[in-house]
């Protein structure tokens, strides 16, 4: 039987060398649905080695997901909601909103539940009639509440009042920045014309 010419390697090196393929063979796999961003940065101009690498940075960085953790999850209307990690299998993470649905989800859409103070969130106010934008002051994990600063003001609200912007959804000024705009110089030039025509008025 004709041996291979293993140079200059010992045994225990080239095991190593075999175990080290069947690690990137296994960060392949989990690269797999990041394929299509892959390309688009090939086509950007980005070497697809560099970006491959970059992404196998990202992912080890990511904070781990486990049973019992709070977290943030996608809901259907683009916002990110507090939720509860049920279980973890395999990807896919079972969790249960705050408000009471429960869903199972890609782990890496989840992000850890962690305020920190001066971070910007949304609250539901029901005396209010909707969502309003605040700042964090504090998490009281015992009673599983945020305290929070609006419009100047402290507000205490449970979990299930709390949501935070996903990255993916752009927010109201960014989508309607033109619209708005073109309000505002007719607003001005509204009030322009409002006053001449009062001064016109009056010099009468």
């Amino acid at each position: 039987m004709n041996r291979l010419d293993t140079g200059h390697l010992s045994e225990d090196e080239l095991q190593g060398v075999l175990s080290r393929a069947q690690a990137l063979t296994t960060e392949d796999h989990e690269l797999a649905p990041f394929e299509a961003f892959v390309q688009a940065a090939q086509e950007a101009g980005i070497p697809r080695d560099a970006v491959v690498q970059a992404l196998r940075e990202r992912l080890a960085s990511r904070p781990e997901i486990t049973s019992g953790q709070l977290v943030y999850a996608p809901s259907t209307d683009g916002w990110l909601y507090v939720a509860r990690v049920q279980r973890i299998q395999g990807d896919i993470a079972h969790i249960q909103f705050v408000s009471g649905a429960e869903v199972a989800l890609p782990a890496h859409q989840l992000q850890p539940f962690a305020p920190l103070p001066n971070q910007k969130v949304d609250v539901h106010m029901p005396s209010y009639g909707g969502w309003y934008g605040a700042n964090v002051l504090n998490f009281n994990p015992q009673i599983q509440s945020l305290s929070v600063n609006m419009w100047g003001s402290t507000s205490t609200v449970t979990l299930d009042c709390v949501r935070i912007r996903s990255k993916d959804k752009p927010n109201f000024w960014e989508t309607h920045r033109g619209l708005i705009t073109q309000v505002a110089i007719a607003a001005v030039g509204f009030g322009a014309t409002f006053g001449f025509v009062i001064a016109r008025v009056i010099s009468r």
